[in-house]
């Protein structure tokens, strides 16, 4: 008979669901999680609320906690205080929210204070060293002694400005000539490229037909062998099998084009990190149903058809 620990796993790994996955579901350390895994409950500190977090653990993994403790009360330790588990572990919760918010405070108030200082000094520093009204006055009565000089010089670079305009003109016209020549010539370069993009495309129908918690089932019609182009914002751990269980690539990846043999009838695509993805399957992109867009962590199966 399986320990409680192994039920548990079996389950997570069934649904494809990460360490990590969990951690941000049930508010549990990845090492706790491992340490009941592996029925280490000696080791998990505070394990007067085990039960709590088996719950947890059992919740999200669709499984009765309530009967697993049950069947395996023999494999854990006894309670050492007699407290409300559920409220002991809600607590511990709550206070480590509470120093993350009282750091993001101190951090909001320690901006304000700093803009505040900025923008004293720099009311103190315009004051100190603004013109006074007779610097504003002298600096007037220079500046009109050379006024007919400027206008004599403004006329001047006006004419010149005339003159530069008039010749810039025509040479855009030259230009505009030039460019309308050159455009219609890119114009057929780029519609025959186009054309041969288009002979190159390869033929593919991607049809969606289930998705089950975290598999998503699609039926893909192909005259050509399947290539899945993966690329992702942030690194992302994906693996491909084939329905004998081949493994065709297995890597921790941002950006990559996986080739598969044409003989290949089932296509098993696993991703650990699916927020940030872009899938496509021979140029077309897979588009999941919107149930499964917040999964983290997802699998999609393709049914290939010749």
């Amino acid at each position: 008979m399986k320990k409680i620990g192994q039920k548990l796993k079996a389950k997570r790994e069934s649904l494809g669901i990460t360490l990590l996955d969990l951690q941000n579901k049930t508010n549990i350390s990845r090492e706790t999680i491992t340490y009941i895994e592996q029925n280490e409950f000696y080791k998990i500190k505070n394990n007067h609320y085990l039960n709590t977090m088996i719950k947890r653990y059992a919740k999200h993994v669709h499984l009765d906690g309530e009967k697993l403790l049950q069947e395996h009360k023999n494999e854990l330790p006894k309670a050492k205080n007699i407290v409300n588990e559920t409220e002991v572990f809600e607590q511990t919760s709550n206070r480590e929210h509470s120093k993350q918010y009282s750091k993001f405070l101190k951090f909001i108030i320690g901006l304000v204070a700093l803009l505040l200082t900025i923008f004293l000094l720099y009311v103190i520093s315009f004051s100190v060293f603004s013109p006074t009204k007779d610097e504003v006055f002298n600096n007037q009565t220079v500046n009109d002694q050379y006024k007919d000089v400027a206008i004599d010089i403004k006329d001047k670079k006006s004419e010149d400005l005339s003159k530069t305009k008039s010749k810039e003109t025509n040479d855009q016209s030259k230009v505009n000539e030039n460019e309308s020549d050159s455009k219609a010539e890119n114009d057929k370069k780029n519609k025959e490229s186009k054309e041969d993009d288009e002979k190159e495309v390869k033929d593919v129908s991607i049809a969606f037909q289930t998705f089950d918690g975290n598999q998503i089932h699609y039926d893909v019609e192909a005259e050509e062998a399947l290539t899945l182009d993966i690329q992702s914002e942030i690194s992302n751990w994906v693996q491909v099998i084939d329905e004998n269980n081949k493994t065709h690539f297995q890597g921790e990846i941002t950006s990559k084009k996986i080739e598969l043999p044409k003989s290949v009838k089932t296509v098993t695509f696993i991703s650990g990190n699916s927020s940030n993805m872009v899938l496509k399957l021979n140029g077309q992109e897979v588009k999941e149903p919107s149930e499964a867009s917040s999964l983290i962590t997802r699998r999609y199966i393709f049914n290939v058809k010749k």
